[in-house]
């Protein structure tokens, strides 16, 4: 699967499918953000950067199956209370993973 082969679906009904409150931090707050669902498995060649524009990543990121990035991961939480997640259903792969947040990133 490609990077632009997603359906967008609803913050509820995200909620229901994959019970994001279980696992993720404030994953909606009433605000109705939709989440960007992608169906199985999705391969990026480079880097994902969550702060990279174009092309600019939402806030809330579902991949349902396996995650495989050619170089590396950084995730930015949000700011000021604007929160993102990255949820992966299957196996993430990549050469490094970084939480970032307000300039900072720390390896996981």
């Amino acid at each position: 699967m490609s990077f632009k082969e997603h359906q967008v679906v609803e913050a509820g009904a995200a909620e229901e499918r994959f019970a994001l409150s279980v696992d993720v931090k404030c994953p909606h707050d009433g605000s109705g953000l939709p989440v960007r669902l992608f169906g199985g498995d999705l391969r990026i060649r480079g880097d994902l950067d969550s702060e990279r524009k174009p092309p600019h990543w939402p806030a809330q990121v579902i991949v349902d199956g396996d995650l495989v990035i050619g170089v590396g991961l950084d995730w930015w939480e949000g700011d000021g209370g604007q929160y993102k997640f990255l949820l992966v259903t299957g196996d993430l792969r990549a050469h490094s993973v970084r939480r970032c947040h307000v300039g900072e990133c720390v390896s996981a």
